[in-house]
């Protein structure tokens, strides 16, 4: 009887145990889920060395470096014909991609590391994502930091 009245209690402590476990790792999903889902800003997570739009003048080309999960470039620009001259100076393949007013544009190829490519693209006034299109979820380039908003101004 001593054996059964303890199996009977163990049982429901067990049950117990188990279910708060569960709900633990549910919560744990939930919050890395959430990460997911919030872009990075350049401001937190991206070491973006950032550089006026005086530094490059209207018709100059754009330098953009890639390395890993940093992408290096002016943060604004003025409005117009840009050509951006890409390299990737990092140890994994990376791309680049510029989305915002109507635009969705990236390099038509990855770049291995050491290789080179130009993006051309024309630049109305508003902000922009530059961000790596490498990956998808949390292994994806963007999420690991390689992403932030480019604004462009007037031409003046």
């Amino acid at each position: 009887m001593y054996f059964y009245r303890s199996k009977a209690l163990t049982l429901p402590v067990l049950r117990a145990s188990l279910s708060a476990g569960v709900l633990l790792l549910i919560c744990a999903c939930a919050a890395m889920d959430q990460h997911i889902a919030t872009p990075p800003t350049a401001s937190l997570q991206n070491p973006v060395e950032p550089a006026t739009s005086s530094s490059v003048a209207a018709g100059q080309p754009v330098t953009v470096n890639l390395t890993e999960f940093k992408i290096e470039m002016p943060t604004s620009l003025q409005a117009g014909a840009r050509t951006f001259k890409i390299t990737n100076s990092g140890k994994e393949t990376h791309n680049l991609k510029i989305e915002g007013q109507g635009l969705e544009k990236a390099l038509s190829k990855n770049l291995k590391p050491g290789e080179s490519g130009e993006l051309q693209v024309d630049l109305k006034p508003g902000t922009y994502k530059v961000y790596c299109p490498i990956g998808v979820g949390p292994t994806s380039h963007d999420s690991k930091g390689m992403a932030f908003q480019l604004v462009v101004t007037e031409l003046k």
